[in-house]
């Protein structure tokens, strides 16, 4: 329903409380960690499971998970801008696991200081859902490492879907006290159905300003078939929002479409078709049992193989297609069309006739501007040059 739902502040209090539990910063560093386990489905209307001053959250269902949306929300107080959903600020972990389906809808399953994410839907699929870049208002609780004291943070973070973050810096620090440098890892798992992101996307992201390497996300969609199994097909649709990460593993007992974005190396497998953008900066790995189409960036490279073969372009200093030897597919020059050869010959030829009309100019004016030879003498029939003797 409409409520702040069940949340671990720490040291902190609820947004609106009296300061209460600061006193408990001494003996209390961390927040206590949230276990909600459900026999049946989880529904959150506008309402949110949270750990905001350190510890896990872990969250199971025997059947379907949704999380509402904030479009419906009234306000709580004053403070009805909380962000709705499963999350953490405190670098804590998130796991949430259903039999059904997980629905995120307009929220959010985030971890937002460094945690890991792992989303995973055993018979169901995985929706990343439809909210877009919403705001979804933070607080964190924590104890000051240096002075003892507790301190609280708050501020907006944009984004819904799944997401794995640091906490924004403010102006004039590097990091907030007890926060992550990086963010945490996002592991998506629908051995039985689907990963789906249509406004919603799959984000990693340093709001601190960090490039450091390191983190993944890794999305598993489908089972192969196996000894004493026989599988199920499982598809990757990302859509036009996407997956954004450090190092991007994508595997697909189907197809994978939409646009995949790695700051270092991805690795994209599909059983079926890939189809879509795929821009790296590091390495982009390529594999389909169908086709490959779309357009594919590497720069550290490109590997593609399709079963179907390769129509994507594939730009890059080092581009192998099926195994192939690698060459690079960058400042290639495009093969000219009939009428661009005839119109460069034609230019061609008028320049050799302009050059030639204007040697002879040329020599016509140094003719008439150089002097005659002095012991050169000219008669109707004959010119007959005397020495000087």
């Amino acid at each position: 329903g409409n409520s702040y739902g069940i949340l671990s502040c720490g040291v902190g209090d609820p947004p609106g409380g009296q300061g209460r539990f600061a006193n408990l910063a001494p003996v209390t560093p961390s927040g206590a960690a949230i276990k909600v386990a459900v026999a049946g489905n989880l529904h959150m209307l506008t309402s949110t499971i949270a750990a905001l001053g350190g510890g896990d959250v872990t969250v199971t269902a025997g059947g379907a998970i949704d999380l509402g949306s904030p479009d419906v929300a009234s306000s709580r107080g004053g403070t009805g801008d909380m962000g709705f959903g499963i999350y953490t600020t405190g670098r804590g972990n998130v796991s949430v696991t259903a039999a059904g389906d997980v629905d995120i809808n307009g929220s959010r399953i985030a971890a937002y200081n460094g945690g890991d994410v792992s989303v995973e839907s055993l018979t169901g699929n995985v929706n990343a859902g439809s909210g877009g870049a919403v705001q979804a208002f933070l607080y964190y609780y924590s104890v000051d490492p240096l002075s003892g004291a507790a301190l609280t943070r708050e501020g907006g973070v944009y984004g819904s879907g799944i997401l794995a973050t640091t906490l924004p810096s403010l102006p004039g620090e590097a990091n907030a006290p007890g926060s992550s440098p990086v963010p945490g890892n996002i592991a998506v798992q629908t051995p039985q159905g689907d990963i789906n992101a249509s406004l919603g996307g799959i984000l990693q992201e340093a709001l601190n300003g960090n490039q450091a390497s390191g983190p993944t996300i890794t999305l598993v969609a489908g089972t192969k078939a196996a000894a004493g199994s026989p599988g199920h097909v499982g598809n990757i649709n990302l859509g036009e929002s996407g997956v954004i990460g450090g190092s991007v593993n994508l595997d697909a007992n189907g197809s994978i479409s939409g646009l995949i974005i790695s700051r270092q190396n991805a690795q994209v497998t599909a059983a079926q078709s890939l189809s879509g953008t795929v821009l790296s900066g590091g390495s982009a790995s390529l594999s389909a049992g169908g086709s490959i189409s779309g357009t594919v960036v590497g720069v550290g490279g490109v590997q593609a193989s399709g079963g179907q073969g390769v129509t994507a372009a594939l730009l890059g200093q080092s581009v192998s297609v099926g195994g192939g030897q690698a060459q690079s597919t960058l400042g290639t020059t495009a093969a000219a069309t009939s009428a661009g050869a005839s119109a460069a010959g034609q230019a061609s030829n008028d320049s050799k006739q302009q050059l030639a009309d204007n040697s002879t100019t040329e020599e016509d004016d140094k003719k008439k501007k150089n002097p005659h030879p002095a012991l050169l003498r000219r008669t109707g029939r004959v010119t007959v040059i005397l020495p000087k003797s």
